[in-house]
Parts: structure tokens; sequence; C-alpha cells
């Protein structure tokens, strides 16, 4: 989700007809509020996955660990997962999902579609 404070856009009706009267500390307070919570239930949706076997789309190698491939779920999940396997960008392949670590899942690669 893309969360930000409350500001008028230029050309806009709210620029011309309303003023913005949250204060700053008030906006930064429920700004912050929402993005706990977001967190919260990105966190709990990544751990539903964990145990299931999900068909990923290969990008590439793992920015952060060379021996391993990243790619994403139809429902656009970062996966990243360690295949013994030499793998191609573009590849549908089957990946066990094991665990959620922050905002993306790690797995196995299971098998090529």
């Amino acid at each position: 989700a893309f969360s930000f404070k409350y500001s008028p856009r230029p050309g806009t009706l709210a620029e011309r007809k309303y003023e913005d009267d949250v204060p700053e500390d008030v906006k930064q307070a429920r700004l912050e509020r929402l993005q706990l919570l977001l967190a919260d239930l990105e966190k709990e949706s990544l751990r539903r996955l964990e145990g299931k076997r999900m068909e990923v789309m290969v990008e590439g190698k793992s920015l952060r660990n060379p021996d391993a491939y990243t790619g994403r779920t139809r429902c656009n999940r970062v996966v990243n997962f360690s295949s013994e396997t030499s793998l191609q960008v573009g590849q549908l392949v089957d990946v066990n999902i094991e665990q959620a670590r922050g905002h993306t899942l790690w797995g196995n690669f299971f098998s090529l579609q």
C-alpha cells in the first residue's frame, strides 16, 4: 500500500476549496499507525503462504544471495528460493514456500512447469 500524509495537490478542488486544518503531528501519528497496521497485515498474509507450493516466474539471481534465485508469484509476491537446477529468466517453476521474511517469501525449487 502506498500511504502518505495528506497535502493539497496543485490545481485540484481540494487546493482551492478546502483548508488543510489537520496539524502536522496528527498527520504523522495517523500515518505511522496506518503503516504499522499495514505491516502487520502483510506479515500475516505472507505467513499464510508458508508450507504451500506456488508457481513462480523466475526473474533472475537473488541480489542478496548469488546462490539463490528470485521471482514473483501470480499474485506478485516476491519469492527468493534455492535451486540446484540452472534456471532462466521467464521460466515458470514450482517453489515450496518455507518462510516469510520481511516483505518476501523464501523457499526451495520443486519442479519446472
